[in-house]
């Protein structure tokens, strides 16, 4: 083997060691954005929809959507639920902003959140830190209403 593909193996090596290290990293990380925003709510917190920011807020509660949430998962375990008889999962996503300055952003398939990530927000309700995405599978009726 000559001296120029030596070079060119060990720096492909090196790219791939660090490429490796970097995907373990993430993969094992813990996420604290998640951690504190689903420590921050509960079962009882209220929420509303982002685009009644403008309008008068319509309050729920998390319900039984918030032991849903506790349950999540890496996104490569995610399952969108498909449409009747087969059909194609018609997907959409929402924000709702949980008091206390918390923002979720849900994907929602055929009437199941199957994937969500938290935002902290500050006092203007911008966001300041972000989650990784999560796979969930909660049926979006678990959404309580006040």
């Amino acid at each position: 083997m000559g001296f120029r593909k030596k070079i060119q193996l060990i720096v492909a090596i090196s790219f791939a060691v660090v490429f490796f290290c970097i995907v373990a990293f993430e993969i094992f990380s813990e996420d604290v954005v998640i951690d504190a925003a689903l420590n921050k709510t509960s079962p009882t917190s209220t929420y509303s929809e982002i685009p009644s920011f403008n309008k008068v807020h319509h309050y729920q509660i998390l319900s039984d959507f918030h032991p849903c949430l506790l349950k999540y998962r890496s996104l490569a375990a995610r399952k969108l639920k498909s449409g009747s008889s087969g059909s194609p999962a018609n997907t959409t996503t929402f924000d709702i902003w949980v008091k206390p300055n918390i923002k979720f952003s849900i994907g929602i398939s055929n009437g199941e959140a199957f994937q969500f990530e938290a935002h902290l927000l500050d006092n203007d309700f911008e966001v300041t830190e972000s989650s990784k995405s999560y796979a969930i599978n909660c049926p979006v009726e678990l959404l309580g209403s006040v």
